[in-house]
C-alpha cells in the first residue's frame, strides 16, 4: 500500500517553522508584557456568555466544513462511512500545528489509506478543496473589505473583481485548477487530473462561501463585545478579511498554522475599528477559540460515530 510522503524532504522548512513559530512566540510575549494594564482591562470586559456564543458558532462552523469535504470526497469516489470521513477530516486539522505544513494530507492519507481509499483521491480531493476555499476566501474579501481610501467611482473595481473570480470559479474551474495543479507540481505533488463539473462549481462554491461568512459571524461576535465601535456593519468586512487571513496562513510557508501571519492580517482588518493592544488581543482570543473549537468539534462527531455504532 502506498505511504504518504513525509517532511523528511523539506528540513529547511521544518527548521524554518520551528524558528518563525519561536520569533512570533516571543514577540507577543514581549507585546503583553508591554500593554499589562490594557490586557487587564481587555480581560474583565470578557463576557462569559458571548465567549461560549462565539465558541459554539465556530464549532458548529468546524462540523459543517468537514461534512462539506465529505460531501466533496464522496463525489471523487471517496465511499467510507460518511461521519467516520468527518471524523477522519477534523482529526487531521490538528496536524496544521506541527512543523512542516504537510502533515494534514500526511495524516488524511495514513486514515483513508487504512480504510482502503486510493492516496492519490485524498490528493485530489485536497486540490479541489483547497481550490475552492482559497478562492472563496479572496472572494470575500473583494466583495466586503472596506475601501475607505478609494473614491466613489473607484469602489465598484474590487466587487467587479470578486464577481469576476466568482464566474471563473463557476464556470471555468478548469483555468483556476490548472494554475494550483502547477503550484502542486513545483512542490512535488500529485495534481488532480480530473474534472470539476458546472454543478459541482456552483454547489462547492456557494457552499465554502457560506462557510467562511458563518466563521466571520464568529469572529465578529467576540469583537463586537471588546470593540464598541465593531457595528453590525463592520460585520462583512470582518468576515472577509478574517477569509483573508486564514488563508494567508495557508500559503505562509514559513509559520505552522499560519501563526503569526493570521493574526497580524486580522489585526490590520480591524484597525479601522481598534487601536493595535484590542486588535491583536481580539485576534490571539480568535486563535484560541477556533483551535478550542476544532477539539470540541471533533469530540461532537466522535460521539455521533460512537452512537451511530451503537445503535447498530
Amino acid at each position: 500500500m502506498a505511504q504518504p510522503r513525509t517532511s523528511s524532504r523539506w528540513p529547511i522548512l521544518r527548521i524554518a517553522n520551528i524558528l518563525f513559530l519561536i520569533i512570533a512566540c516571543g514577540f507577543l510575549i514581549w507585546f503583553f508584557q508591554h500593554n499589562r494594564t490594557d490586557f487587564t482591562r481587555l480581560l474583565a470586559e470578557v463576557r462569559g456568555r458571548t465567549v461560549l456564543f462565539a465558541l459554539a458558532i465556530f464549532t458548529v462552523h468546524q462540523i459543517v466544513q468537514g461534512a462539506g469535504i465529505a460531501w466533496l470526497l464522496r463525489s471523487l469516489g471517496v465511499t467510507t462511512g460518511f461521519w467516520d470521513t468527518v471524523r477522519v477530516l477534523l482529526l487531521s486539522l490538528l496536524g496544521k500545528y506541527l512543523p512542516g505544513k504537510i502533515w494534514i494530507f500526511a495524516f488524511r492519507s495514513t486514515f483513508f489509506a487504512e480504510r482502503g481509499v486510493p492516496v492519490r483521491l485524498v490528493l485530489a480531493a485536497s486540490a479541489v478543496e483547497h481550490l475552492f476555499v482559497m478562492t472563496t476566501a479572496v472572494i470575500l474579501f473583494l466583495a466586503t473589505a472596506r475601501f475607505s481610501s478609494l473614491d466613489s467611482a473607484q469602489r465598484w473595481i474590487p466587487v467587479a473583481g470578486a464577481a469576476a473570480l466568482f464566474a471563473l470559479l463557476v464556470f471555468g474551474p478548469s483555468i483556476l485548477l490548472a494554475v494550483m495543479n502547477r503550484g502542486f507540481r513545483a512542490i512535488g505533488r500529485t495534481p488532480y487530473e480530473g474534472r470539476i463539473r458546472r454543478a459541482q462549481g456552483i454547489r462547492f462554491s456557494l457552499f465554502f462561501t457560506g462557510t467562511w461568512l458563518l466563521l466571520g459571524t464568529g469572529v465578529w461576535v467576540v469583537g463586537s463585545s471588546l470593540i464598541p465601535a465593531l457595528g453590525p456593519d463592520a460585520l462583512p468586512a470582518v468576515a472577509g478579511g478574517y477569509a483573508l487571513s486564514v488563508v494567508s496562513g495557508f500559503v505562509a510557508l514559513f509559520a505552522p498554522g499560519g501563526i503569526g501571519v493570521r493574526e497580524a492580517i486580522l489585526a490590520g482588518v480591524l484597525a479601522p475599528w481598534a487601536g493595535a493592544v484590542d486588535a491583536l488581543f481580539l485576534a490571539v482570543a480568535v486563535r484560541i477559540l477556533t483551535s478550542l473549537s476544532e477539539v470540541l468539534g471533533l469530540g461532537v462527531v466522535e460521539g455521533i460515530v460512537r452512537l451511530r455504532g451503537q445503535s447498530r
